[in-house]
């Protein structure tokens, strides 16, 4: 009798693994894997965003590194303002404005702005604008 009882716990065993997974079970795993892929588009749709808005930064400030050593090498007077087109890059201006700081009585100094903004394109996305200071002494050295 004992192997009677072995052999129907074996078939209704068979007879469950045979049935498969029911309609609920494949929704729930179709939902899960669904959510699974969504969220990982999401994250890289991000990544990708955060790179392009990391080069168009850095591009900025290789631009205004050039900017600058240009004014500097042709000693440019740095406490008027200015403005302009970068010429490397269409759409891409500039402006300088100076602004004198005082330090202490009989001290001052002398804060540059320069500003870079960048149109919008199908890469980067939306426009953008950095600002970049430094100080001078007030006679503009």
């Amino acid at each position: 009798m004992r192997p009677a009882r072995v052999h129907r716990t074996n078939a209704r065993h068979r007879d469950a693994l045979g049935r498969g997974l029911t309609l609920i079970e494949v929704l729930a795993a179709v939902l899960l894997i669904g959510t699974s892929v969504t969220t990982m588009l999401v994250t890289q749709g991000r990544a990708v965003d955060q790179i392009r808005g990391s080069s168009r930064q850095l591009m900025a400030a290789e631009i205004a590194r050039e900017l600058i050593a240009g004014w500097r090498l042709t000693e440019a007077d740095l406490t008027t303002a200015a403005s302009g087109t970068v010429a490397a890059r269409t759409g891409w201006t500039w402006r300088r404005t100076s602004e004198v700081l005082s330090v202490a009585a009989g001290i001052s100094a002398r804060e540059v702005t320069l500003e870079l903004t960048w149109p919008a394109d199908a890469l980067a996305g939306a426009s953008g604008r950095r600002s970049f200071h430094w100080l001078i002494d007030d006679d503009g050295t």
